[in-house]
């Protein structure tokens, strides 16, 4: 996966992946808890491999009209 954010505000994280389904980009969202605040985080994926999620990282952070920079591609 390819972490996007984390986002207190649901009206955000609609926002992101509205963006994000326009450039056929898979997304989801889970659940976090930063302190006493709830947050979604947004992440790009599932992909693969490794090589498919970095490949992908590399499309979103050409991706300027997002708003986001692309995080650290990770494995579950």
């Amino acid at each position: 996966m390819v972490p996007l954010g984390a986002y207190a505000n649901p009206d955000n994280v609609k926002q992101l992946q509205a963006k994000l389904a326009r450039a056929g980009v898979k997304s989801f969202t889970e659940p976090v808890k930063s302190g006493a605040t709830a947050q979604t985080r947004v992440a790009a994926g599932p992909y693969a491999s490794r090589a498919e999620a970095e490949r992908a990282r590399d499309r979103l952070a050409a991706l300027k009209d997002l708003g986001v920079v692309p995080g650290t591609v990770t494995t579950r």
